[in-house]
């Protein structure tokens, strides 16, 4: 039963095309939480600097005014001898809906997740992160084509 929802996830990302748009994103702020004991905290810096390079290699500004904030999040826990590990890249940004009164709030205006089970999780973390920036560079490309 304590896999069910890793797995339910899994196959519903494998399957799933995603319903967001990065049209016109042009300026991120990254935010790394990390909820593992095999990544320490001085590597945490190593990984945001790989993403900001490849997210920056494609036009995205960072750390400019009013970015919105781009949140990489990664979890893990021990089944036997093996690691669990989830990945997660997420837009935050402030929205206004379009209820009675206009209400500006935060909104996710994108998610996408990686699931993995392994034997050598900080390599295969990094591989993870590394999968999960690709799969948002190909969006923002197909998105902001001119």
């Amino acid at each position: 039963m304590k896999l069910f929802l890793p797995l339910f996830l899994a196959w519903n990302t494998l399957f799933g095309s995603l319903p967001f748009t990065l049209d016109n994103l042009q300026n991120l702020r990254i935010v790394l939480i990390n909820k593992t004991d095999f990544i320490p905290q001085e590597d945490e810096a190593k990984v945001k600097e790989s993403v900001l390079k490849k997210l920056q290699s494609s036009g995205i500004a960072f750390d400019k005014q009013d970015a919105n904030t781009l949140m990489i999040k990664i979890d893990a826990f021990k089944v036997d001898t093996t690691t669990i590990v989830h990945t997660q890249f997420v837009i935050g940004e402030e929205v206004q809906t379009h209820r009675k009164g206009d209400i500006q709030t935060l909104a996710f205006t994108y998610h996408s997740s990686d699931l993995i089970d392994t034997q050598e999780p900080y390599a295969d973390t990094l591989e993870s992160v590394e999968f999960l920036a690709n799969e948002f560079l190909e969006l923002y490309d197909e998105d902001n084509a001119k």
